[in-house]
């Protein structure tokens, strides 16, 4: 493997590399010490989503039920019923899903969701051997069972956005 790899340690500081005419930062809060955090944001054709690959990840299980347990006004929030509402939006477009992937996943909705390719990127299948020499888990699904691991994420799909109406 490439000793090229930098590590966040290695970045230089923040304010070398932000773009000056575009802070985003975000407002200060308690939860952080009462600092603000920088935001990056993508100032090109398609905003944000161009630089973050339109990843489709969706919260916590847990986030939704402490939500859901706030009041019975709330319970609405709790993950059941919002997974019923992700499978309803969601055409996920993976190939040969297994039934544990069904479980979490619609394919009749309006949002197109797909498997990234990761075949164009060699580096990821060391980064993939490092994490499991490290103990950390694979995962095929960040929006089924488990969020944690290291794995392919599924992207949501452009074409719908950048075609011509």
């Amino acid at each position: 493997m490439s000793s090229d790899l930098k590590l966040d340690k290695e970045l230089k500081d923040d304010a070398e590399i932000q773009d000056q005419k575009m802070p985003s930062i975000v407002d200060p809060t308690k939860e952080v010490l009462n600092k603000g955090m920088p935001y990056a944001r993508g100032k090109v054709i398609g905003g944000c989503s161009t630089i973050n690959a339109m990843v489709y990840t969706r919260g916590q299980k847990a986030d939704y039920d402490l939500w859901a347990a706030q009041g019975p006004e709330y319970k609405i929030w709790d993950y059941d019923h919002c997974l019923e509402a992700f499978k309803a939006v969601e055409n996920n477009e993976r190939k040969s899903p297994d039934e544990e992937f069904k479980k979490y996943h619609g394919f009749n909705g309006l949002l197109n969701v797909q498997d990234s390719s990761d075949d164009n990127y060699d580096i990821l299948k060391d980064i993939y051997k490092i994490a499991k020499n490290l103990g950390i888990p694979y995962n095929n699904d960040f929006n089924g069972v488990r969020q944690n691991g290291v794995g392919e994420h599924q992207m949501e799909s452009a074409f719908h956005w950048l075609m011509v109406i």
